[in-house]
């Protein structure tokens, strides 16, 4: 969770990315979702490992 709260912050308060580009609010809200994508896929990976784990292991 700190390391998406700090990516978050490092996204919204930069104004130069690292290719030199200027970033516009529409161009920060696109880093914004990429960076959401490559948080959320990891946790909907975990949540159902979670949930088979938990059924595997009620079973025995």
């Amino acid at each position: 969770m700190a390391v998406f709260v700090m990516g978050t912050a490092l996204v919204w308060l930069r104004d130069v990315d690292g290719a030199g580009v200027t970033q516009t609010p529409e161009l920060k809200l696109i880093a914004f979702i990429v960076l959401l994508i490559a948080f959320i896929f990891p946790f909907i990976i975990q949540v159902v490992w979670l949930i088979v784990n938990l059924k595997t292991g009620s079973s025995k």
